[in-house]
């Protein structure tokens, strides 16, 4: 890609291979500023080469006549569905096509973040004044999905297993020995009765503050859901129960919040964040493991997301009122209840220690 610096301008302004080759210099040259591996940046450019070399379109004032595609078939709007067609007809298999097309959307991207090409002894190239709008051919539809059955996902408790989950969570509070320790593990159980008695994310029990419940009128109105761009902070009201009631005065007695302070915190006084209730909940899972409880713990993804399946099948099991379920769970859908409900016979009795199947570390 050695190009000297007496390069004719005039060249430099119409010569779309050239163009082409800068794209590429530029997009390659980006590596060097991300922690990226050798090995990614030659499957990268391997892949692209593939689309150049091996993908052909057809422009439509000519559409009998096919030639190479280049960077400015990939990233012109117009050109998208024949450069999407492209892939899946003249690349040797669908995964390839596929993988091909994912690295087209990031070099798409990073052109539309960055449309200035520089070359040193000549004017800088701004690419959408003689290209026009830099768009990806990739989007929502372009890649296909999987088309298999979407097995729902069976880690909850049954009821008996999520009244000893709490009973073993309160009896860490009575065996604490620090003034840390107290505190970890009373927001440890109150935190898995806000998401097993009222069925919220995880997310959403972190971004609690004391204002967002009225408990004389058992409600919770929870702020912030899933998703961001505004999505995420759809505002909806939970109903409480008794048991987060009292939970809740319980833990405001022994450690006072202010109205719009966080519910739950870490040592310095700022927000619990998602990983270390994560860790919190792989050290209970170990612990419950050790104790030998009859809790089954399913193989795989088991986390705090099975309190909120199993507040929706607690709920199913007193109520058929599947549109008041979708608003308290903050469902735009009333299909996303099968995810959850799934097939109640797959669930394993309960005979023997608990299934705990995370490889086991450090002597654990």
């Amino acid at each position: 890609m050695g190009i000297e610096k007496q390069l004719a301008s005039a060249v430099y302004q119409v010569d779309r291979p050239l163009h082409h080759e800068l794209a590429m210099a530029a997009f390659k040259e980006s590596f060097a500023f991300r922690s990226l591996s050798a090995n990614y940046l030659k499957t990268t450019f391997q892949q692209l080469n593939d689309v150049f070399q091996m993908v052909s379109v057809s422009d439509p004032q000519y559409p009998s006549i096919q030639r190479p595609v280049d960077t400015f078939d990939l990233t012109n709007p117009y050109q998208a569905a024949r450069v999407v067609e492209g892939c899946y007809r003249d690349l040797p298999s669908q995964p390839r096509a596929i993988a091909c097309l994912r690295t087209i959307d990031r070099y798409c991207q990073f052109l539309k973040l960055n449309p200035t090409i520089h070359l040193p002894g000549q004017q800088a190239l701004y690419l959408p004044d003689i290209y026009g709008a830099i768009e990806s051919p990739v989007n929502l539809y372009t890649i296909p999905r999987k088309t298999g059955q979407r097995l729902p996902n069976h880690n909850f408790f049954e009821r008996s297993e999520y009244k000893l989950w709490l009973r073993f969570t309160w009896s860490q509070i009575q065996t604490a020995l620090s003034p840390w320790q107290f505190l970890k593990a009373s927001q440890f159980h109150l935190m898995c009765v806000i998401a097993g008695e009222m069925g919220l994310r995880i997310q959403e029990v972190l971004g609690l503050n004391p204002e967002h419940f009225t408990l004389n009128e058992n409600i919770c109105l929870v702020v912030q859901g899933k998703g961001n761009k505004g999505s995420g902070y759809r505002k909806r009201t939970v109903p409480t129960s008794p048991l987060v009631n009292h939970s809740l005065r319980d833990f405001l007695t022994q450690f006072p919040r202010k109205r719009g302070e966080p519910l739950f915190q870490n040592p310095k006084g700022e927000r619990l964040g998602k990983s270390t209730a994560g860790q919190w909940m792989i050290e209970a899972i170990r612990k419950v493991r050790a104790a030998g409880l009859p809790i089954l713990i399913e193989q795989k993804g088991f986390g705090w997301h099975a309190f909120r399946r199993t507040a929706t099948r607690l709920y199913l099991e007193q109520s058929s009122d599947i549109l008041k379920l979708m608003q308290q769970r903050g469902w735009a859908f009333a299909t996303t209840a099968a995810n959850y409900i799934g097939d109640e016979k797959q669930k394993r009795p309960i005979s023997g220690p608990p299934l705990y199947t995370r490889k086991q570390q450090h002597g654990d």
